[in-house]
């Protein structure tokens, strides 16, 4: 199942939360090169977002945020203001 799932992942964009806990950026590439996926760190969490909005709106891929709490905060307070109207 997990290599099917590897075929569909295009590229895994990696960042950091704003946390003093959060786990380092590196490790996260190191484990999914292992797993065969190519990777990309990008700092902070609201410029990760744009970055894998910016190749989604290249072919239409699905952004999937996945991580912390603290990740998942971050990514959902951006994509409201992102939302927000003028």
């Amino acid at each position: 199942m997990f290599t099917e799932m590897r075929t569909k992942i295009k590229k895994v964009i990696v960042t950091r939360a704003d946390h003093p806990r959060a786990l380092e950026a590196g490790i996260i590439q190191e484990l999914a090169g292992q797993a065969g996926l190519e990777s990309e760190a990008v700092f902070p969490v609201s410029a990760a977002l744009a970055r894998a909005l910016e190749l989604s709106s290249k072919d239409g891929s699905i952004v999937l945020s996945a991580g912390s709490m603290f990740v998942t905060a971050e990514v959902m307070k951006e994509w409201k203001s992102l939302n927000e109207p003028a």
